[in-house]
């Protein structure tokens, strides 16, 4: 009976966000190299969705999305962030060579937290060959949801 009227006790500290107004937000986060083939599907879908800024970090040593050609472009001559010029307002792409580093997307994930999607309302965190899936299970796997005033210490 202890046990129950604890979980009870529990329950009474959730705290449920409502936002108040429409400047609401929800950022996405990816860390990519080498996957301009499969980009484009990426973020149209979850743009489709309402995520917004969608935060790249390229983690090429020659930041490809913005100056390597896109391979798929129909001019043969842009490069991957040059032909979504129909949704930069959204993208925000960010060179993030990690070099030798032992969990680079630790680090992007870090910084997207704490730093680039600072203001956003919620954050979310995906790989580029992760998408947003209608079952319940699949977005307890996939979706890593930070409320911005959540404690993100242990991150560190």
């Amino acid at each position: 009976m202890d046990g129950q009227r604890q979980l009870i006790d529990d329950t009474k500290q959730l705290i449920v966000y409502k936002p108040t107004n429409s400047t609401s937000n929800v950022a996405l986060c990816v860390m990519v190299k080498n996957e301009t083939l499969y980009l484009d599907e990426f973020v149209d879908f979850h743009y489709a969705l309402g995520f917004s800024p969608i935060i790249i970090y390229d983690n090429s040593d020659d930041f490809d999305l913005m100056y390597g050609l896109h391979p798929l472009d129909e001019y043969a001559y842009r490069s991957w962030y040059e032909s979504r010029e129909d949704i930069h307002e959204h993208l925000r792409l960010i060179h993030y060579p990690t070099g030798n580093e032992k969990f680079p997307h630790h680090l992007s994930q870090v910084q997207c937290i704490k730093q680039d999607a600072a203001n956003s309302t919620f954050v979310s965190l995906f790989d580029a060959d992760e998408f947003l899936g209608t079952s319940c299970v699949v977005c307890c796997i996939t979706l890593q949801v930070y409320r911005k005033s959540s404690n993100i210490s242990h991150i560190m």
